[in-house]
């Protein structure tokens, strides 16, 4: 995912796709995707938000035990 950007189901980079792609990133470092099976209908745009925001704790989160267990390892 290098455009860092949703992609798939209801978006318009391969809107025919089976599964929203959602990057998981904290600022510009990428962590990682998720991918979200979409029922056939096209989702709202509060279907996506609703799903970024979501990630985008998941990812505060996960970048908060990073840095945790980071300080850990260097005590």
């Amino acid at each position: 995912m290098a455009h860092k950007r949703r992609t798939g189901k209801s978006t318009e980079n391969f809107s025919d796709a089976a599964y929203l792609y959602l990057p998981i990133k904290i600022g510009n470092t990428s962590l990682g995707v998720v991918g979200i099976r979409a029922s056939k209908e096209q989702l709202t745009i509060d279907d996506l938000n609703i799903a970024q925001t979501l990630i985008n704790q998941s990812a505060i989160a996960i970048d908060r035990l990073s840095t945790k267990e980071n300080k850990q390892t260097f005590k």
